[in-house]
């Protein structure tokens, strides 16, 4: 298992792991879905991959914004799924929204129809909007860390 940025060479296999992951979703949302615009939309994010046997098994994208840190996406490949991939991308790009002492809170954005808001919740994210079956999200950093028992650097 190797943690790394995405290299170009990367987008391909991360863009199947998006449709794989969440085209029926977005389509039963009524949501339109466009190959150019994801991939473009995460190639202007920070973007961390795990990967395993020289195969993506999962990766986060983020971004900051003034005190929050934004998490763009996390997808795990469905063979990974519950194998600590997503708790181990989430602490990456974590220890990399420590690193700035501005950074006060989490949030992220999940469909409506996704099991794995849930996840989200258990760990104390909160609902801040709902807009077209897409929620927002969020959790002061300081209440993470404490609940996934990071040590704050």
């Amino acid at each position: 298992m190797i943690l790394r940025d995405v290299r170009d060479l990367d987008w391909n296999q991360v863009y199947e792991l998006i449709e794989a992951n969440m085209l029926e979703m977005q389509i039963a949302l009524g949501l339109k879905w466009d190959r150019e615009s994801i991939i473009n939309h995460f190639k202007s994010k920070s973007v961390i991959i795990e990967e395993q046997s020289n195969n993506i098994s999962g990766f986060i994208a983020y971004h900051q914004n003034d005190d929050v840190h934004f998490i763009d996406s996390l997808q795990v490949t469905q063979q990974y799924q519950n194998r600590l991939v997503g708790f181990r991308l989430l602490k990456a790009t974590l220890l990399k929204a420590s690193a700035s002492s501005e950074v006060q809170k989490v949030r992220c954005c999940v469909f409506e129809n996704n099991d794995a808001k849930e996840l989200y919740f258990s760990v104390g994210f909160r609902e801040l909007s709902r807009s077209e079956g897409i929620l927002t999200l969020e959790i002061p950093i300081k209440q993470l860390f404490k609940r996934l028992r990071f040590a704050k650097t």
